[in-house]
Parts: structure tokens; sequence; C-alpha cells
């Protein structure tokens, strides 16, 4: 595998971080070097969040995503600004809430998954993350299920969280 590149944007509160260094974690639990880079505002809840994942089966020579192979979004706002990031052909993944304003990106497949209504109708909105990994795992196999599941223990140890992912792998 050539070097991957996935941007995860949203806002504080959707677990854009976690997400970010579960989705690394397993790709180094997969024997492929990973980089993670988070960005997000000061604010606890509501603010901007990134999360920029590289992977490949060689060293990473720059950290960040010059241009996203997937681009993921959780907030209306994140996707407007970094829509622009996702490269020619790439994969979309979206809340099914969220919708395409611009009409130029013609040339992308778009993935679009109820992540946040599902969290909200398990009534735990604080695991739209996990969901979100499910498709995003489902939809590109960038590493495996079961590096993801030993991840998500490692980082959270909550059983709730690894369902959560399951379910997502089903959307």
């Amino acid at each position: 595998m050539e070097r991957f590149e996935v941007r995860i944007v949203g806002v504080g509160g959707q677990g854009i971080r976690i997400a970010g260094i579960i989705l690394a974690t397993a790709a180094v639990i997969d024997g492929l070097f990973a980089t993670h880079w988070p960005s997000y505002g000061v604010e606890a809840r509501g603010g901007p969040s990134i999360s920029d994942i590289v992977t490949s089966k060689e060293e990473i020579d720059y950290p960040r995503v010059s241009a996203a192979d997937v681009l993921v979004a959780l907030n209306q706002e994140m996707l407007t600004k970094y829509l622009n990031s996702l490269k020619p052909n790439g994969l979309l993944i979206l809340d099914s809430n969220l919708t395409m304003v611009d009409s130029k990106y013609k040339n992308i497949t778009i993935k679009r998954a109820p992540l946040i209504n599902t969290a909200k109708r398990i009534g735990e909105y604080s695991i739209v993350n996990m969901i979100m990994l499910g498709v995003l795992v489902n939809s590109t196999r960038i590493v495996s299920v079961e590096s993801m599941i030993k991840s998500i223990r490692e980082a959270t140890g909550l059983d709730k969280n690894i369902e959560a992912f399951k379910l997502g792998l089903k959307l």
C-alpha cells in the first residue's frame, strides 16, 4: 500500500481526536507505518476538530494530509471548509444530515451514513466516532476489523465502543 491519507473533520465533542488515534494505532497493529496529526480549537465542545491520519507500508516522510484519499465529515461547516482537501476520485464519507452544496466535486465517491442519528437512537451521542470508524473501515479496508477492535479496546476499554464500531460496519 502506498501512502494513504485520511482526514476526519467535525467539532469538539464528536470524538474526532480519539478516532484518529484509534485508526493510526490499528494501522500500526496491522504492521503499517502511521501518523496522526490532530488539530482542534481551544473550546472543549463545539470548536473545529480535525484528525489527519497517514498510513503506508514505507516510512512516512510528511505526517500531514496533503491530498486526502478519504475525507470524513460530521459537521456541515467543516465539510464545506475541508472538501477541497479531498483528491480527485477520493471518497467522501459524510453524515446523512449533511448536504453537498458544491457541484464541482463530481469526480468523487460519496458514502452517506446516518452516523449522528444512529448514535442518538442508541442514546449515546458520544459513540458517533466509533460508528463512523466502522463505516470508514468497511468502505476502505484501510485496516483490519481485528486491529480496530484491539485498538478500540486499548484506547477506551469500553465494550459499547466496540459494539458501536461493529454497528458502523453494517451501515
